[in-house]
Order: C-alpha cells, then sequence, then structure tokens
C-alpha cells in the first residue's frame, strides 16, 4: 500500500490499522513509506492508515484493502490421442470471487486460438474446447486460460493427432541375377510408431497388377533383398504400415530384368479326372514361381471308349 510524504525536515511514517501500529512480522514499512504486506488474508480486509510525523506536524491519510478470492482451475483438462480425422474435446472449468468477472479462453501453443479463422474449433458455452476433423498439425500443448483483472490460472493439456505414415522414398534398387536389394528411407510416421514395411512389385506380364514380395518387413529395415523369378521386368515399391494405416506407396524403383531360365519347380497337385465319358481334365494348384505368378491352365482330353 502506497504511502509518500514529503518535508523538510524528512517526516517519520508509520502505518497503523485497528488502533495498532504496523511493524515487524508479515508487515514492512519501506524507506519510502510504502507499506509491504506478506501472505495476505481474508482477515486483512480493513482500513489502513498512514502517519507522517516531523517535528513541525503530522497528517494521515486512510486507504482500504479488500482481498479476493483467488482465481482456480475447477475441472482440468486431459490429454488426448486421437487418429487424424476424429474429434477431440477438451474440457475445462474455472472459479473466481463472485465480484469480478471471469473469462476463460484457451490457447494453441502459446497463442490465442482464433475461432473465426478456424472453423473447425468450438468453444461452447461450457468453456470446452472441441477440435473436428483433426490433422496431424492439430498436434500440440493446449491451454485452459482463466483471468480476472487481478490474477489467473492455467491448465495444460496435449492433443496428439496420429496418422498413417508418409510415403518412404526408396532409394535405390540393385539388381542381380535372381535377387534384387531394396533401400529406402522413412519420412516420417506421423506420431504413430511404424509396424512394418510391405515391399511391392509389378512385371511386365502384370504391368497393371501390384503384388505383395513381402508384407512383414521389420519397422528397423532399410534394405532388404527379394528373389526374381526368370524372364521378366520387375518394378518395386513400398509401403509404411502403422496402427493407423498404410502410407501411400513409395516412388517406382528403375527396372530389374532377368534372363530366360528353366523353371525352378514343377507344378504341384497335379491331377487328372474325367467329366463324362469321353474326357479328361488335367488340372494343378495356382502356385507361385518364387513370387511371380504362374496362372490358371487345364488341358481337356476328348478320348474314344472301345468295347
Amino acid at each position: 500500500m502506497t504511502c509518500r510524504a514529503f518535508g523538510a525536515p524528512r517526516p517519520e511514517v508509520k502505518w497503523v490499522r485497528n488502533g495498532v501500529t504496523l511493524t515487524g512480522g508479515r508487515y514492512n514499512v519501506q524507506e519510502n513509506g510504502d507499506l509491504e504486506l506478506r501472505d495476505v488474508g481474508f482477515q486483512d480486509t480493513g482500513i489502513y492508515t498512514c502517519y507522517a510525523t516531523s517535528r513541525l506536524g503530522e497528517v494521515k491519510a486512510e486507504g482500504s484493502l479488500t482481498v479476493k478470492e483467488h482465481t482456480r482451475i475447477t475441472t482440468f483438462p486431459e490429454d488426448y490421442e486421437v487418429p487424424a480425422g476424429a474429434t477431440a474435446t477438451f474440457r475445462c472449468n474455472a472459479v473466481s470471487d463472485p465480484s469480478l468477472d471471469l473469462t476463460i479462453e484457451w490457447l494453441n501453443n502459446g497463442q490465442s486460438i482464433d475461432f473465426d479463422s478456424e472453423p473447425r474449433f468450438v468453444q461452447t458455452k461450457d468453456y470446452s474446447l472441441t477440435i473436428t476433423k483433426t490433422t496431424e498439425l492439430d498436434s500440440g500443448t493446449y491451454t485452459c486460460y482463466a483471468w480476472t483483472h487481478l490474477d489467473n490460472a492455467t491448465a495444460n493439456a496435449t492433443l496428439i493427432v496420429q496418422d498413417a505414415p508418409n510415403a518412404p522414398e526408396l532409394e535405390s534398387v540393385y539388381c542381380q541375377e535372381k535377387t534384387a536389394q531394396l533401400k529406402w528411407t522413412p519420412k516420417g510416421d506421423n506420431r504413430a510408431p511404424i509396424l512394418y514395411y510391405t515391399i511391392q512389385y509389378n512385371t511386365s506380364f502384370t504391368p497393371d497388377a501390384w503384388e505383395n514380395a513381402y508384407e512383414n518387413v521389420p519397422a528397423t529395415a532399410t534394405v532388404y533383398t527379394v528373389p526374381m523369378t526368370p524372364w521378366a521386368n520387375y518394378t518395386f515399391r513400398v509401403i509404411a504400415s502403422n496402427k493407423i494405416g498404410r502410407s501411400p506407396p513409395s516412388g517406382h524403383s528403375t527396372v530389374c530384368t532377368t534372363l530366360p531360365d528353366v523353371p525352378y519347380k514343377n507344378p504341384d497337385n497335379v491331377k487328372g479326372e474325367g467329366t463324362r465319358k469321353d474326357n479328361m481334365v488335367i488340372s494343378w494348384t495356382v502356385r507361385r514361381l518364387r513370387f511371380f505368378r504362374l496362372g490358371n491352365f487345364g488341358l481337356l482330353c476328348f478320348c474314344s471308349a472301345f468295347i
């Protein structure tokens, strides 16, 4: 509390409340005459009198002290972890002295939210903050800021928006006679760790169809070797997966071309069955030669029966 006295000789200043001179303990009369009161409580509400005295006389001035309730948060926002596109809602409430006007606002990473330019962000009448159609860029710290003209209170919560990974960057493919070695770089997991990679390929036989070479390449791998079959042109790409979903595919590799060669294995489950008295159908199981699709084939034999 301020009390400045001037004169010559310099006056002596003292503070009195309810007839008691205030000195020591929680009270400190500073050199300029001001009264500092520490650990203020409601019991300190009242009238305080400042006396300035010199050998030429005495003057006094009075001031009142009113003690208000602190502003405090009563409902704290909770941390959120949501997939991209979901809705996140932070709840917050606060109280202050009934005689003061209380305002509750929301900050994003320390900055006020412009609700007019961010229609996905809505502050409701109960002071909750709702974010619809969340994106990975919405991740950050959200602060409930409650204030009056006397004091303020804050509470923070973290929003983590998880999305499918970014497409890996396929750096190179090293083509050998029967294998190809792929090397790639992850380009961001969007706050959900990558679980595995999928290596896909197509060939000159099926240029518009991508098939899986390997579906569970470890997340720690960035180099992998895959086998190839003879007499084909191979193109590769890589896809990253996390708990949210699959990334877009990487760019295509350069083409690996293999030389003609004999098949590595005979067809499986070959069998011949007749469907009528005068025919026989030869069939076998659709299988992959390494990971190149052979396709479905059948042979229909028309036979003569002799009695």
